[in-house]
């Protein structure tokens, strides 16, 4: 889950803080898709996939609520160890 709340429970003013928010996960999230397809696709495995762990991709930091005062500073990132390839 990512939480895109202020730490007061109401909606974030900042549309960059939200965008970073919610586009910097979905990013790992899109790429973690990208590399199942792959795999699937080099392994000859039919079917869909039945579901993908991306709570354990994010960091746990994306269940924080936005805190106003990190204005103009990047919102949590996923892991920095996390490396795709393709």
């Amino acid at each position: 889950m990512i939480n895109v709340l202020t730490v007061h429970g109401t909606a974030a003013e900042n549309v960059r803080m939200l965008g970073e928010k919610i586009l910097i996960p979905v990013a790992y999230m899109v790429g973690d898709l990208i590399s199942e397809l792959i795999r699937r696709r080099e392994q000859a495995i039919p079917g869909p996939i039945e579901s993908l762990d991306f709570e354990a991709l994010l960091s746990r930091e994306l269940n924080e609520p936005i805190d106003p005062a990190r204005k103009g500073h990047l919102l949590p990132l996923p892991p920095e160890d996390l490396h795709y390839s393709v």
